[in-house]
């Protein structure tokens, strides 16, 4: 499960990916206001992205739906 820090961070990222930022210029900002990643270091454009990729194969995998298969069923007694 997701901390409330990695939640933080992920919607913080989306909110500035949505205004049309690259990820360089994230994580220029995310390190300009102190922002550091879950394990303590500064942001690079690649912590950004995978930040946004993880997150995405995250609820892809959450949310996915798998076929419903009814079959016939017998037990023999021997």
């Amino acid at each position: 499960p997701y901390s409330d820090y990695q939640f933080f961070l992920h919607n913080k990222i989306s909110e500035l990916r949505d205004q049309g930022l690259g990820y360089r210029r994230i994580s220029n900002i995310l390190n300009e206001e102190g922002i550091l990643t879950v394990r303590g270091r500064v942001f690079t454009n690649s912590h950004v992205h995978s930040i946004l990729k993880k997150k995405h194969i995250r609820e892809k995998r959450l949310n996915r739906e798998f076929k419903k298969e009814v079959s016939e069923f017998k037990l023999d007694h021997a």
